[in-house]
């Protein structure tokens, strides 16, 4: 018997609906976020302190306070009892709004039934799986376009019944890519999926800072970075995590080079400010003129400007840069 085509309705019948923001322009409620990062950044740690956030109403950096709601975490990466649950109350969490998997168990046939069962009693906030292809069933193949979204489907339709952010963290691949888009592990479809993603980066200036920058923004319009640092208190066994506000480093700005590491947009400046300035002072408008033409954003010259120690001074009323005689 032949199969019945699929159901077909007026677009009219599709209420419009405002998107609802857990973080403005970053997690969109009842949507898929993905974030990613190199091991050892604190990817994992940040969202214990968003998830923390979220079971008290903790006011955020955005100057919004969420309704407290439950989160269900999902995670392979940390001991239950040594590591998540101390880190939780570490970070001003709500451990019994917190629910977490009793047993491992991959998010095949059974384990999304019981994600489903879950999300329809509790009505979470927000869903967590870190990292996501830990939770790929082993008959699957995560870089099989068609196999990784319909997971992906599953997942978003499980939040979107509850209107729960679901988090996915992945890691970067090592091997370097044209586009910072493509650096995630898996296929492109991870990200092709999510609505929204971000990246999870050392700050280039100071490497104690972090930077949650916008990779991915189809619902909104590009977001400014925000800066934070993971801080250990006196008296404090575990650390916590401090907003320092946003900046203007972009995802553009954290390219790496042939060896993997070095943002190239910094570097091109850097070579670019020592080719111009070799000879001796350049006229400071000439230079910022042909950086731009050459597709150096102001914002990466400043930062080259300054790592270099390029002295800034007035020479027959003209604004000149010229680099240290020790240079």
């Amino acid at each position: 018997m032949k199969k019945p085509e699929p159901a077909f309705r007026r677009l009219s019948e599709y209420e419009p609906k405002k998107i609802n923001w857990f973080w403005d322009q970053f997690i969109p409620f009842g949507m898929t976020t993905v974030v990613e990062g190199d091991p050892g950044l604190g990817k994992s740690y940040l969202l214990m302190h968003l998830s923390a956030s979220l079971t008290t109403g903790t006011k955020l950096p955005t100057g919004k306070r969420i309704r407290p709601t439950d989160v269900v975490y999902c995670t392979t990466e940390d001991s239950y009892h040594y590591t998540f649950s101390p880190r939780i109350k570490a970070l001003g969490g709500n451990p019994d709004k917190i629910w977490v998997q009793e047993k491992y168990s991959a998010m095949d046939d059974n384990g999304l039934q019981t994600l489903r069962s879950l999300v329809k009693r509790r009505k979470p906030g927000l869903i967590v799986l870190d990292p996501l292809f830990n939770y790929v069933p082993a008959d699957r193949n995560a870089y099989s376009p068609n196999e990784i979204r319909a997971i992906m489907g599953e997942l978003n339709e499980i939040g979107e019944s509850a209107d729960a952010a679901v988090l996915l963290i992945r890691h970067l691949t090592k091997t370097k890519r044209d586009k910072q888009i493509y650096q995630g592990a898996g296929g492109i479809d991870v990200i092709g999926f999510a609505r929204s993603a971000m990246r999870i980066e050392k700050h280039p200036d100071n490497p104690d800072l972090r930077l949650m920058v916008h990779l991915k923004w189809n619902l909104t319009t590009q977001s400014k970075s925000w800066v934070y640092e993971v801080v250990k208190r006196d008296g404090e066994d575990l650390p916590v995590i401090v907003w320092r506000g946003q900046c203007d480093i972009s995802i553009d700005d954290l390219g790496r080079d042939d060896n993997g590491e070095g943002p190239p947009p910094r570097r091109t400046a850097f070579e670019f400010l020592r080719a111009e300035l070799a000879n001796g002072p350049m006229p400071a408008k000439y230079l910022l003129e042909k950086a731009e033409n050459e597709g150096i954003k102001k914002r990466t010259l400043d930062r080259a400007k300054s790592k270099l120690n390029v002295i800034v001074e007035q020479q027959k009323r003209k604004w000149v840069w010229r680099l240290p005689v020790d240079r």
